[in-house]
């Protein structure tokens, strides 16, 4: 509920916590308990919480200017669509997939831009060399 990062990059941010364990926390951190567990996807109302356009309401209705505070009134005076526990169990499991594609596809391009990155070295440094094949427009 406070952010002293210049871009508000925290402020309003949601996160599941699935510890096994007693947590202390800050006291400018949040504990959310819903009044009716049973009618709350947890991973869907994390996602809907850590939207861009409703952390932007977070953030435009915070106070401060360096460091910005939000309040649980404010948070809780926002007002978040509850579709049927089914349809909210439905989204959270497609985002969950296409978040482990954009994981997949995240990794496999950092895996080409070694093997860019290590070509390049070869070549530079003529580890490997370039055949280059003469045109028959060449000109002599």
């Amino acid at each position: 509920m406070t952010d002293l990062s210049p871009r508000t990059l925290i402020l309003g941010r949601v996160v599941e916590l699935a510890a096994r364990f007693e947590v202390l926390h800050n006291q400018r951190i949040g504990r959310i308990a819903f009044k009716k567990p049973e009618q709350w996807c947890k991973p869907f109302f994390t996602a809907v919480m850590n939207q861009e356009s409703l952390r932007r309401i977070i953030i435009l209705n915070a106070s401060g200017t360096d460091v910005r505070h939000t309040s649980p009134d404010r948070i809780l005076s926002i007002d978040i669509q509850k579709p049927p526990l089914e349809e909210q169990e439905q989204i959270a499991q497609v985002l969950d997939s296409q978040a482990t594609r954009i994981r997949t596809e995240e990794q496999y391009l950092e895996k080409l831009k070694l093997q860019k990155k290590g070509l390049m070295h070869d070549l530079l440094t003529g580890k490997v060399r370039v055949k280059m094949e003469k045109s028959s427009e060449a000109v002599s």
